[in-house]
């Protein structure tokens, strides 16, 4: 009886057992779903104004490609994939394509990490059980949502090379899940701040042009999976990496962000440069752009051999800079806001903050002025007079973007485009002149 009866007993503790794993199962992914739902919802209401603002920068970009005005803006770099999955280029060439693709993706997701990432809901996110796999599998989610515009010259791009075979055909759609892969993966790395995700966009960079300028397909497929190879270890180093932050993210610890003591900079400079500091990445992002856009003019001008051509991309290349370092007024406008009560309470002026931002902003396009003066004054494209006009006018857009920082937030890429542009046209007739 005994021998018997204990057949029964063992199927019903297994029934037990699995009933209970698939009720594990079955509320670990009612959780996950009801955590991206959270999340979405949240990225859908906080970020209307920065969506209506990439619609903007979409439509803008729309207008100067040229061409259909949408049609050639998927076209162009649809056309550009088609030739980064061909294997007619060297290593370099399609090593140079897979950077620049990446940094457009990443200047796409960068203003939008901050609603991505939570916002303010993520402080509250961290005190939930909630593992870092589950938080960056919805955020992966939430980036495929946010870059269906940008996967679409992806797919277009694969369907426009020409495949003798289905083996070819199988390789190219390979092709484009590892690029897709490696763009997520880097995204990634900036919205949930995983530096090994960073670290490892660059040996995955450098397989993936190996493997498009291999014209054999199967050696294609192989050098390919060492992408993959290059992103599991630190995808394992950035789980590892959140943990231990998170241990230590009770602890206390040195305040960040603060100049030394023996650093004795005015008041008015600590604040600003503090606020610039708390913002590294749109901060270093202009800082950047302010020097690249001088030293590329200087090289399209050499290019051009110094004719009536170059004072005009000089002028552009102002007015990109003007336009570049507008994005500090509203960072400064941002922080000055939130401080506003406590700015009440002291002797200052309505226009305290205002003419101190547009000085420091005016101070920082300087260093561009100078090399873009240089330029002029050394190959005698303009005369000095001219040069004196150009550099004021300068000057006055400088100062002139920061009203766009008192308009609504949904218009001010737009206005900040229109005086910029308009700026560019009456300094190029003047040059031209």
């Amino acid at each position: 009886m005994t021998r018997t009866a204990r057949p029964p007993a063992c199927s019903a503790a297994g029934g037990c057992t699995k009933g209970a794993i698939m009720t594990q199962w079955h509320d670990r992914a009612w959780g996950m779903w009801r955590y991206l739902v959270l999340r979405g919802r949240f990225f859908i209401q906080a970020s209307d104004a920065v969506v209506a603002r990439h619609w903007q920068w979409f439509l803008f970009a729309g207008l100067l490609t040229p061409g259909l005005p949408v049609v050639s803006l998927f076209m162009v770099p649809a056309a550009l994939f088609a030739q980064d999955l061909s294997a007619a280029h060297a290593f370099g060439w399609h090593f140079g394509v897979t950077l620049l693709f990446e940094a457009g993706a990443l200047a796409w997701v960068l203003p939008q990490r901050r609603f991505l990432r939570g916002g303010a809901f993520r402080d509250y996110i961290r005190t939930l059980p909630i593992s870092g796999i589950a938080r960056c599998t919805v955020s992966s989610v939430l980036l495929c949502v946010v870059d269906i515009l940008l996967f679409m010259p992806a797919v277009i791009g694969t369907g426009m090379t020409g495949h003798a075979t289905i083996f070819d055909l199988a390789c190219d759609i390979e092709k484009t899940l590892a690029f897709v892969a490696i763009i997520l993966m880097v995204q990634l790395g900036i919205v949930e701040r995983l530096p090994f995700l960073l670290l490892a966009g660059l040996p995955a960079d450098i397989v993936f042009a190996a493997a498009a300028s291999i014209a054999d397909s199967t050696a294609a497929m192989l050098v390919l999976s060492g992408a993959v190879a290059c992103a599991l270890p630190c995808a394992v180093l950035a789980m590892r990496a959140e943990r231990f932050r998170a241990c230590r993210a009770g602890k206390v610890g040195r305040p960040v962000g603060r100049l030394r003591p023996k650093v004795r900079l005015p008041a008015v400079w600590r604040v600003q440069f503090g606020i610039l500091a708390r913002n590294p990445v749109i901060s270093a992002g202009c800082a950047v752009l302010s020097v690249a856009v001088p030293v590329g003019a200087g090289a399209l001008i050499r290019a051009f051999d110094y004719d009536g051509r170059a004072p005009v991309a000089i002028v552009v290349g102002m007015a990109i800079v003007a336009f570049v370092l507008a994005n500090l007024y509203r960072l400064l406008a941002d922080a000055h806001a939130m401080a506003r009560p406590l700015f009440m309470t002291l002797p200052l002026s309505r226009n305290f903050w205002p003419i101190r931002d547009c000085c420091l902003v005016v101070g920082l396009g300087m260093v561009p002025l100078i090399v873009f003066g240089g330029i002029l004054l050394a190959h005698r494209l303009v005369s000095q007079w001219a040069f004196m006009g150009l550099a004021a006018g300068y000057v006055v857009l400088l100062a002139l973007l920061r009203v766009v920082v008192g308009t609504d937030t949904r218009f001010r890429f737009m206005l900040a485009a229109a005086f910029s542009i308009a700026w560019a046209g009456a300094a190029i007739a003047g040059v031209s002149g």
